[in-house]
């Protein structure tokens, strides 16, 4: 049996070891539903994307609603950009600092179509498929980009699965 001294009081509580374990048992349950209300159950995967000389890596991404892409520059002048008329309805447009780290929250489904503004005409773009649904897929198709860009969007648009 333990004896404790409760300030400013000086009041002595004695606590055998069944009361300890029990307490223990009683706030243990309140412990894991206050963390779980405030991360949220359904946390998402927080996915890496470099930025690395001319390229992204990788440069095609498949993730789901709720998961964080984090754009890290690894070398060079890089930022991401999303291009107009390739993210989905509702989605803000972004825009990085160049040089800087971005984290990117999916909140809807579709294709998010992104560009290194300083290198877009060099083809530094890259793709993130997000969910099942790709309703903004045949306006991310028909969207004008520079040549090389074009050129390697098609190859990542034809890596979306097909709804």
């Amino acid at each position: 049996m333990a004896v404790k001294t409760v300030a400013p009081y000086k009041i002595k509580i004695h606590e055998t070891t069944f009361m300890k374990k029990r307490s223990t048992l009683v706030l243990m349950p309140a412990l894991v539903s206050f963390l779980l209300s405030v991360t949220g159950s359904n946390a998402g995967v927080i996915h890496t994307i470099k930025m690395d000389r001319d390229f992204f890596s990788p440069a095609y991404l498949e993730a789901q609603v709720g998961d964080t892409v984090r754009f890290v520059n690894v070398r060079g002048t890089h930022n991401t950009v999303s291009i107009s008329g390739m993210i989905p309805a509702g989605v803000s447009p972004w825009r990085s600092r160049l040089k800087a780290t971005y984290d990117l929250t999916l909140t809807k489904e579709g294709v998010y179509g992104y560009k290194c503004l300083p290198h877009f005409g060099k083809g530094m773009v890259g793709l993130i498929a997000v969910g099942k649904q790709y309703n903004n897929l045949p306006q991310a198709k028909s969207t004008k980009l520079p040549a090389k860009a074009a050129a390697v969007f098609q190859k990542l648009l034809r890596r979306v699965p097909q709804n």
